[in-house]
């Protein structure tokens, strides 16, 4: 059952003050008075139960008009209908009073007929008000949702499988055998079109330009025989990055698992921590920043990587609160954009380890 419409009365008259509150019981509000501005504004900023208020521009202390103004001057209550009583209608009180936001003006003395009328209207008019904002609001909520899944859509139904497919390319032309047929070739630019009209539309929805990285600070691996730890759900990139570390990282040490629980309890049983996370950021049910988590809440403070197949605005935005994240590494990465990375490590040579971890 819908609640009674509550009027906040304000005049300092007391014969007056009490006919409105019986005229509002008698129709059926309920209602709040008071004899002064400044009490009556402190209730109304401290409640949000106030549907409309009828006050009286002539009052000790701030006026009617005052209080009017600092009404307005607050968002929550830009719709409120604000009726203003006054004994005598001054042109210049009237344009001050629509300026400031008043809804109506009631004259006194007031017949009673036309004050209802008065506070029906203006009711009648805030609920439409209040209705049509929540109308407003529930569509920016379903525009927000139906953006969050394009971008959901975007980086794990569609790039995902698409940076599988890069990885086994460019896996090829590492290797030494660059794609040569006409028709590997023409995929190969199909794919990079989409590709690039997929990281558009993420850079449109997250609200920044899509890049094929995101740095926050610098970091050097500690030695040429670094140990580092690469977690991903995903066996057929931990392949391709562990491909790339033979490459270009070739004295590093590189221990793959696609599990984020296993490389938890494996970092956690060891007397030395590695000296680099690299970890997928969407993986169920513990997600890269899950991991990081974790990690903390053990006192593990690892200088991480976080690997995705799309950046999204609020990722960067939660990742800048860890001190230990350094870097977003966008799927796939090539080798070139790696020895970037580590530049400090380049020229190596070695085999690599751990890969009983990817499967």
């Amino acid at each position: 059952m819908e609640g009674k419409d509550k009027i906040l009365i304000v005049e300092d008259e007391t014969s007056i003050r009490e006919t409105l509150e019986d005229l509002m019981l008698a129709r059926g509000y309920e209602y709040v008075s008071f004899d002064n501005s400044e009490d009556a504004y402190l209730y109304l900023m401290n409640n949000d139960d106030i549907d409309l208020v009828l006050s009286d521009i002539m009052l000790p202390g701030r006026s009617g008009l005052d209080m009017l103004d600092s009404i307005r001057s607050r968002a929550k209550f830009e719709l409120t209908p604000v009726i203003l009583l006054t004994a005598k209608v001054e042109e210049e009180d009237v344009r001050l009073g629509i300026q400031k936001g008043a809804d109506d003006y009631i004259r006194k003395p007031f017949k009673t007929k036309h004050l209802y009328a008065a506070i029906a209207t203006q009711l009648e008019r805030y609920k439409k008000l209040r209705t049509s904002q929540q109308r407003i609001k529930d569509t920016v909520d379903v525009q927000d949702e139906l953006l969050e899944s394009i971008a959901v859509i975007n980086s794990h139904w569609v790039r995902a499988p698409l940076t599988n497919i890069f990885a086994l390319l460019n896996m090829a032309e590492e290797q030494g055998h660059p794609v040569g047929d006409k028709e590997l070739r023409y995929m190969r630019a199909q794919l990079e079109t989409l590709d690039e009209m997929l990281k558009a539309v993420a850079a449109q929805v997250n609200g920044y330009r899509a890049s094929g990285s995101f740095r926050f600070r610098d970091f050097r691996l500690p030695s040429q025989q670094s140990d580092i730890i690469a977690v991903d759900d995903d066996s057929m990139q931990l392949t391709f990055l562990k491909f790339l570390f033979r490459k270009h990282l070739p004295e590093a040490t590189l221990t793959c698992y696609t599990s984020p629980e296993e490389a938890l309890e494996q970092i956690v049983s060891r007397e030395t921590p590695p000296d680099l996370l690299i970890t997928d950021l969407q993986m169920s049910p513990m997600n890269g920043f899950d991991l990081v988590d974790q990690l903390l809440e053990k006192e593990i403070r690892l200088p991480v990587f976080i690997l995705t197949s799309s950046m999204h605005a609020t990722d960067i935005e939660k990742a800048m609160h860890y001190n230990n994240i350094y870097q977003f590494l966008q799927k796939p990465i090539d080798g070139q954009k790696l020895k970037q990375i580590f530049t400090s490590s380049a020229d190596r040579s070695g085999i690599i380890a751990g890969q009983k971890y990817c499967s």
